[in-house]
Formats: C-alpha cells, sequence, structure tokens
C-alpha cells in the first residue's frame, strides 16, 4: 500500500524508487523477474528498464485485475496524476488491491502488481504516467443510483482489530429518516424565547456557544438534538464523541441571520429579533434561507426553483403540488390561481 502524496514536486520512476529501501524492492523485483538482485542500483535499474518499456508495461497493465485497471485509469487521467483512494472508494465501492510494502507481524511483505505502477506514493511516478497516457483509456464516468424510498439500513464498513490485525468487517446500521422542516419552525421561537431570556452564552471571540450554551439550547429544541447522548462514542479521538449539532448551529445560524448579536458574553435579541419573536414561525424562518429550503425540499424540489436569496419560482400547472407541498412544511401560498 502506498503513501498518501507526500512530495511537492512530481517525481520520476527513478526517484520514487531510490525512496525505497532494499527490503522494499526486492518483493517488487521478484514481480518482474526470477533474476536474484542483491544491491539496490541493480534492483532500481530493473525495475525502471522494465517499466519504462512501454509493451511491457500495456502487457502488465492488460494483466491487472479490473478494480486495480480502473485505480490506474483515474490516477493516468487525473491533472495531478494523484489516485484520490477516498474518492475511488466512492466510486467503485471498495479500494483497489494494494498489497503490502513491509514486513509487520512477522509477515513478509507482498506487493501487488498495482504496487508497481505506485511505488511510493499515491502520485503516479512521471514518467510512468506520460507513458501510460498514450494507451491507458478513461475512467468510467460516476454513477449515482437512484430510489425513490429510502432503504431500511446502510452497510458500514469497519475494522475488528485482534492481536494487531485488522479484519474488515461490513455492519448494518438501521437507518433514521426524521423531517425537520416542522422542527425548525418551532425551535426558531423557542431558541429566540431563551436568548431574550439570556440563557445563551457564546465565544466572545469566535461567537460559538460552549458547552453550557449548547445544553441550554437543546433543552428546547422540539424533539432534541439529531443525536442523543447514547449515541455518542465513548472515545475522546472519535469523530462521534461530539454529536451535537442543531443545538450548536442555532446561534450561529441567527447571528448570521442578524437575529441576534453579542453582547458581552451572551446573545442578545437585535431590534430585527424581537420583531420576529412576534411574527408566525413562517415569517421568522424567511430571515433564514427559507427559499433554499424549499427548493432542496423532497416534496418540491421536483417543481420550484430558485430566483434568489429570497425567492422561488414554479410553473403555472405545478400550483396545486407546490400548494400541498407548502402546507406539509407549515406555509401557506398566499391568492389562488384564476
Amino acid at each position: 500500500m502506498p503513501y498518501s502524496h507526500l512530495e511537492t514536486e512530481r517525481l520520476s520512476l527513478e526517484e520514487q524508487l531510490q525512496k525505497l529501501k532494499v527490503d522494499q524492492l526486492k518483493p517488487l523485483a521478484r514481480l518482474l523477474t526470477d533474476e536474484p538482485l542483491p544491491r539496490k542500483p541493480e534492483l532500481v535499474g530493473c525495475l525502471v528498464k522494465r517499466l519504462l518499456d512501454k509493451e511491457k508495461l500495456r502487457a502488465l497493465y492488460e494483466s491487472l485485475p479490473e478494480i486495480d485497471k480502473s485505480a490506474v485509469q483515474e490516477a493516468v487521467h487525473d491533472d495531478d496524476n494523484r489516485l484520490d483512494l477516498d474518492r475511488f472508494e466512492a466510486k467503485y465501492g471498495h479500494r483497489p488491491g494494494f498489497g503490502s510494502m513491509e514486513a509487520y507481524y512477522g509477515k513478509p511483505a507482498k506487493p501487488h502488481a498495482l504496487d508497481l505502477f505506485f511505488p511510493y506514493s499515491t502520485e503516479l511516478p512521471a514518467d510512468l504516467g506520460k507513458l501510460l497516457q498514450s494507451f491507458v483509456p478513461e475512467p468510467r464516468e460516476v454513477e449515482a443510483a437512484a430510489s425513490d424510498a429510502l432503504p431500511e439500513s446502510l452497510a458500514v464498513k469497519t475494522y475488528d482489530w485482534r492481536n494487531g490485525q485488522g479484519t474488515e468487517i461490513e455492519e448494518s446500521i438501521p437507518l433514521r429518516v426524521r423531517e425537520t422542516a416542522r422542527e425548525a419552525l418551532q425551535d426558531v421561537h423557542a431558541v429566540l424565547r431563551l436568548i431574550d431570556l439570556g440563557q445563551v452564552r457564546v465565544s466572545e471571540k469566535t461567537r460559538r456557544p460552549g458547552d453550557a450554551g449548547v445544553k441550554a439550547v437543546a433543552s428546547v429544541l422540539s424533539g432534541g438534538d439529531y443525536y442523543s447522548d447514547e449515541d455518542a462514542s465513548q472515545e475522546d479521538w472519535s469523530p462521534a464523541h461530539d454529536v451535537k449539532m442543531k443545538s450548536f448551529a442555532w446561534p450561529l445560524l441567527l447571528q448570521a441571520a442578524k437575529l441576534v448579536e453579542l453582547s458581552g458574553s451572551k446573545l442578545r435579541l437585535t431590534p430585527a429579533g424581537r420583531k420576529a419573536n412576534q411574527q408566525s414561525a413562517a415569517n421568522v424562518v424567511r430571515h433564514a434561507p427559507t427559499a433554499h429550503l424549499i427548493v432542496h425540499d423532497r416534496r418540491l424540489r421536483n417543481f420550484c426553483q430558485l430566483a434568489s436569496e429570497r425567492y422561488v419560482v414554479f410553473g403555472i400547472d405545478d400550483e396545486a403540488a407546490v400548494r400541498r407541498g407548502l402546507r406539509e412544511l407549515g406555509y401557506v401560498l398566499p391568492g389562488s390561481r384564476s
């Protein structure tokens, strides 16, 4: 498995190989020849000679499994000749077949043919990439599967570590569906009232709420935050250790909408915020990017288009469907078609 991109300048094949140790070069060379090559200069020379021979390189490419061919295609036709492994996995479903370039836990190094194309990093050597461009086709287009119904669960890959070795396992995670449009209409007034009571503290420097502010906001949210404390990981290093989202975001959204402002270490309502606190929730949310919410709502996105930051347009033949969708969101479209 090569390192992620490490260099600021493109390296040639020989330059990449020179960065490897003899113990790494020997198993790579054995993929191409049975001739014993004990010293580094001979190992590097053999690999460079064979890999920069166009016909031998083409034969090596054609011998790769399809998934590994796709990895080479992605790198060859990338502007920087780099293989983004996360993107690759998202597009193809799993990572390409790199082997192990170094011995570990008593197991010998066992590189695969794909490692010959990426001997040191996930960036193709400059001269090798140029040679590959002459015959490697472009990768397939990205395909996204679409479905009218959401799945009941999602497959998530994790690793089970035992005795220093990781085994990839696939875990089925139940999918939670939560409609948030109605909640937003209730939450905006609840948070404004909480701020009006002087209960939300934020950092004077970052304007972000601390733990106390987040906890105060979470206590008034309709249905609570997206995730509960039981969902949070107990490991400090895990991204899932802090799963607070709505309670962290509301103070920032209201500041961005100019409905609240900093006063010392607390938030307070602006004149616009005091006026908004007396209006219906639908009018208040208009100060936030309501138009964006509408054009991205699953019930309305096929009918509506964004005309500006605060205006949405739709076809006259779609008026009935738009009215139904807006009612479900808690809005009423004034007037009627004559």
